[in-house]
């Protein structure tokens, strides 16, 4: 039978060190707040869907394809009509996903495939969450989960940051239920969508090497010559296109954002996205502490992957690449409720209270 409510990794904790932790959530949530209510906070407009304007850009380049135009002929035009900055081959997305749902009779199709993985991911993550975490929290991490599956069944389902974090998500629940099998097809599937997942397969490589999984860690190895060599061959084609006159970038991508813009990529959730700052600023170390508490192989899979691209957001990104928060938006919502945990043993610990009675009853009302 599986437990509503787990006890985390700070069940029975020392007093003092449960203050410890506590003041430094407390800490951590006074300054996000600070930053939501304060002339730091990253003003990009965030609206319902992620990159509005990236949305009607893959819309239409989808629809020429569709009608028989070649990819990269069709990205040259929408891209410089629109006012895109394509002199930085950066600013060239490669063919996956666009290209394929592009190929597909109707792009609703491509919707359906990107919703059948966000729901395998749902699915593996459930039964990850009823393990180790307990029925009711997996309850409550799958309706948070469900702000990023709205957008893989709506408009946004043509953001390949989606595509791309649906997939780490899908790689990161099935290691947690030991199917390394696919959570490396999952890994590389989300690096050809978008190199923004590198750095998570790259942890990947770098975790199964250091536990001597040296076949895992081959093939690791093999999907990045691949990729290298993928990438190669969209350099060739895009390098001939790009024109003297073009448009470029008058900032790096190493903007030093800090603060305001990791807590504008946190917010890249359906429940969010229109919602006041200072709610994500209140989540956010919440669940921070979730992923920080958790020392299974799948917990510490998130909490690293989590942990690595929240440092990378304090330097790397403009405002306006908010949207790259997508790539680790599922991770959260899973680590927030982990968090809830987390605070409960915390409190408990500074109040030496034997059990998480008020927690395991309110998720057992949310369940039954």
């Amino acid at each position: 039978m599986v437990d509503f409510v787990i006890p985390t990794d700070y069940a029975g904790a020392s007093r003092n060190k449960a203050i410890g932790v506590l003041v430094i959530v407390g800490l951590t949530a006074v300054f996000f707040l600070w930053i939501s209510l304060s002339p730091l906070k990253n003003e990009v407009d965030r609206g319902p869907n992620p990159g509005p304007g990236d949305v009607d850009l893959y819309n239409a380049e989808i629809k020429r394809m569709q009608a028989g135009e070649g990819f990269y002929a069709v990205c040259a035009e929408e891209l410089r009509t629109r006012g895109y900055p394509t002199r930085s081959v950066f600013n060239w997305r490669t063919p996956a996903p666009l290209a394929i749902v592009g190929c597909l009779p109707d792009a609703r199709l491509g919707n359906a495939l990107l919703g059948v993985c966000g729901l395998a991911m749902a699915g593996l993550a459930y039964g990850w969450m009823c393990r180790e975490l307990g029925r009711g929290l997996a309850v409550l991490g799958m309706l948070a989960l469900t702000g990023v599956l709205v957008g893989a069944t709506g408009e946004g389902f043509v953001m390949t940051e989606l595509w791309s974090g649906v997939l780490v998500a899908l790689s990161v629940a099935a290691y947690a239920q030991q199917r390394p099998r696919l959570g490396v097809v999952a890994g590389l599937a989300a690096l050809f969508c978008r190199e923004l997942a590198a750095p998570y397969c790259l942890l990947c490589l770098a975790m199964a090497a250091w536990e001597r999984r040296w076949r895992e860690a081959a093939v690791w190895l093999a999907g990045f010559v691949a990729y290298a060599a993928y990438y190669a061959i969209h350099l060739s084609w895009v390098l001939p296109l790009i024109r003297p006159d073009d448009l470029t970038h008058h900032h790096s991508w190493l903007a030093y954002g800090g603060g305001p813009f990791v807590l504008s990529t946190a917010q890249m959730n359906a429940y969010l996205l229109e919602k006041p700052q200072w709610l994500t600023a209140l989540l956010l170390p919440i669940a921070l502490v979730g992923a920080a508490s958790w020392s299974t192989p799948g917990g510490t899979r998130l909490g690293l992957t989590v942990a690595g691209y929240a440092l990378a957001f304090d330097f790397v990104g403009l405002p306006f690449n908010v949207y790259w928060g997508l790539m680790i938006s599922p991770l959260l919502a899973i680590a927030t409720v982990r968090g809830i945990a987390a605070i409960d043993d915390l409190l408990r610990a500074v109040r030496r209270l034997p059990r998480r009675q008020i927690l395991a009853g309110a998720a057992s009302a949310a369940v039954g």
